[in-house]
């Protein structure tokens, strides 16, 4: 996960629910270049802000650029989801900010699409995780496939 802003850490009044989030997270480690380097495939779980990644993913992919052109990151599998939770707010345009950028690494994209009947008439929390698990499995699948 790229870096977690300091918005929780701000002395602002009315922020003890963002402190004890930040406080929460900070045990989560965050994902290396070496990470990136070594991973057969990646899964990306792309926060939203107003339809596309958030500018925190956007960072970190960013910094990658030396590995990019090392032609360290290609050749792998990689797919992405979103963590929207309400309809109508740019889940696929959010997915198409990555994508874009793993077209440049050479990454060979796996859409998960709409194929698990799960995923119709479901609520929403019940939509994110299909979506997050059929995503995965189409991940490792291809990637046993491409060996």
């Amino acid at each position: 996960m790229p870096r977690r802003t300091d918005r929780a850490e701000g002395g602002g009044r009315g922020q003890e629910a963002w402190k004890a989030q930040f406080k929460k997270m900070s045990a989560i480690p965050e994902v290396s270049h070496a990470d990136m380097e070594w991973a057969d495939g990646y899964f990306f779980s792309c926060p939203n802000q107003y339809g596309v990644s958030a500018s925190q993913l956007r960072v970190f992919i960013d910094t990658l650029g030396c590995l990019w052109r090392a032609a360290k990151l290609s050749s792998r599998t990689a797919t992405a989801t979103t963590s929207a939770q309400n309809p109508h707010v740019g889940q696929e345009a959010t997915n198409l900010s990555p994508y874009t950028t793993l077209m440049h690494w050479g990454v060979i994209i796996a859409p998960p699409g709409y194929t698990d009947p799960s995923l119709f008439g479901a609520s929403p929390a019940i939509i994110r995780l299909s979506n997050a698990i059929v995503s995965g499995l189409h991940l490792a699948l291809l990637q046993l496939f491409l060996g």
